[in-house]
């Protein structure tokens, strides 16, 4: 085994070497297919040979073959051709660049002290794994102590209520719109109108909107999105642009609020001295497989530090000033941003200003059910965008949430052989990660807290499978919203110029 792992290593740098001249120096076609083909090759020996790799090669051969099927994935993409041809070019060649030399450093790391290299990163990965979780357990008791501590009363009798427009962008939501708008409609909050934009639906969405036409709920119609535009950017910001209330509510079709909800929102806004809120959603179905298995993007929101993520945001509900949004740009200032929100929520932040809740009762109320299917096609759109679009941000991010399952995977190791110092660093990280997790699910989804203790491993592995779907997809052009291919306008890097669409008048 050892000696066949070293003629694939020396293999490996033909290839290698074969496609970083291509991809650099020369425009041949020929030459450049030769050495993606050198690598598919590469890689298709590794994948024969797992066995000898998981013994002799350890974790640096995984590091290598990965990095492998990273370059023979650019020749896919650019056989595809479903994306800009300059945008695949540049991409391209600084993919190939950076992937090739991280690949030899792992094969030269290897040939130099493999071993020891594999045993101090098993060590190193259960030591960040320990450092995590009590790194999560700390931020998320901050959000206990916040839920705790917030008063959000009703405002202060005899003062003037301020208007409000609560915008809701639809496109295809014909089973869920009619729940939303009941649940809107039963708001106790008077200085509340409701609008409601059709982005081009197809499933009858616009006929459920003008039934509600008599209980004052407004319809505006879509059109194609501009050059540029995510289409649902696009929808915010022709609300924006026709709502006349001093705050602005965005909330999505499938998110459900109790009649005092706007009013304790935004009687928490103003005695908070706020511009901006957003609330992440309670989740109060119970047992089934989309509350158990659901996306963790609002834990890495509550829990990651502040380099990583500048303003914790959700899309589900928010409200912001309407001046402030205009001040900041409007939606023209993030036309191309999956997650447009963050942007103004990362502005306000800075001074202060922003804040996100936890939609818990008695306090704010705000609910959400979602399918798992929606959950996955939804963290598919934004995985990849919330990476930087950088397919070398998706590999250091698997490899941390792959470090994270260490402890878990030590255990089911190490279970039959008796005590030692690894089992039970293992027992203590594994049992912190669960026990912060269920405490996260205590906050967002308090029927199924318990599920968290033994889930949060299977959601690691799912994080990391849906990480790299959201990569090929986008870079493969394949990622829609409701219908339509946003691929092109996320991952292209727009030059900043006026905007065509209407502003929001003064």
């Amino acid at each position: 085994m050892e000696l066949a792992y070293q003629a694939w290593q020396i293999y490996n740098f033909v290839g290698l070497a074969l496609t970083l001249a291509a991809a650099v120096f020369l425009r041949r076609r020929s030459v450049r297919i030769a050495g993606w083909l050198a690598e598919a090759a590469a890689a298709a020996y590794g994948v024969a040979t797992v066995p000898a790799l998981a013994v002799v090669g350890g974790l640096l051969a995984w590091l290598v073959l990965a990095l492998q099927f990273w370059l023979v994935f650019l020749a896919l993409r650019l056989q595809a051709g479903r994306l800009h041809p300059d945008f695949l070019r540049r991409s391209s060649v600084r993919s190939a660049v950076w992937l090739t030399l991280l690949a030899w450093l792992a094969a030269a790391l290897w040939l130099s002290s493999g071993a020891a290299l594999n045993r101090l990163a098993a060590e190193v990965a259960l030591a960040f794994s320990l450092f995590a979780g009590a790194w999560f357990a700390w931020r998320i008791k901050g959000y206990y102590s916040e839920v705790g501590l917030m008063s959000l009363q009703r405002g202060t009798p005899g003062k003037p209520l301020p208007s409000v427009s609560l915008a809701i962008p639809v496109r295809n939501e014909n089973p869920a719109l009619g729940q939303c708008l009941e649940s809107v409609l039963a708001s106790d909050y008077s200085k509340m109108e409701v609008l409601v934009y059709d982005d081009c639906s197809q499933d009858g969405t616009s006929q459920i909107i003008r039934s509600y036409a008599a209980r004052g709920v407004r319809f505006i119609s879509g059109q194609k999105p501009a050059e540029g535009w995510i289409g649902k950017n696009q929808a915010m910001q022709e609300l924006y642009a026709a709502a006349s209330g001093q705050y602005v509510i965005f909330m999505g079709a499938d998110t459900r609020i109790k009649p005092d909800s706007i009013g304790r929102a935004l009687s928490y806004m103003e005695t908070a001295g706020l511009d901006m809120i957003s609330v992440v959603p309670l989740r109060q179905d119970g047992l089934r497989v989309s509350t158990v298995l659901q996306q963790l993007r609002y834990f890495w929101q509550m829990t990651l530090p502040g380099w990583l993520v500048a303003a914790p945001v959700s899309s589900a509900f928010w409200c912001v000033k309407a001046d402030s949004l205009q001040t900041l740009g409007g939606f023209a200032a993030v036309r191309h941003k999956i997650v447009p929100e963050s942007g103004f929520a990362a502005a306000l932040a800075k001074n202060q200003k922003y804040r996100m809740l936890i939609g818990v009762a008695p306090s704010l109320d705000v609910t959400t059910e979602k399918k798992w299917s929606s959950q996955a096609e939804t963290a598919i759109r934004l995985l990849y965008p919330l990476y930087r679009r950088r397919p070398l941000t998706v590999i250091a991010a698997a490899v941390a949430l792959a470090a994270l399952t260490s402890p878990y995977l030590t255990l089911l190791v190490l279970a039959g052989g008796g005590v030692s110092v690894g089992l039970a660093v293992s027992a203590i990280a594994a049992t912190l990660l669960s026990l912060t997790y269920a405490a996260y699910l205590r906050l967002t989804a308090p029927r199924v807290w318990w599920t968290g203790i033994i889930s949060f491993p299977l959601l690691l592995v799912q994080e990391i499978i849906l990480s790299v779907a959201s990569m090929l997809m986008y870079e493969l052009g394949r990622v829609s919203w409701k219908g339509r291919n946003i691929c092109f306008a996320v991952l292209r890097r727009p030059a900043p110029k006026k905007s065509s669409l209407s502003l929001r008048p003064e």
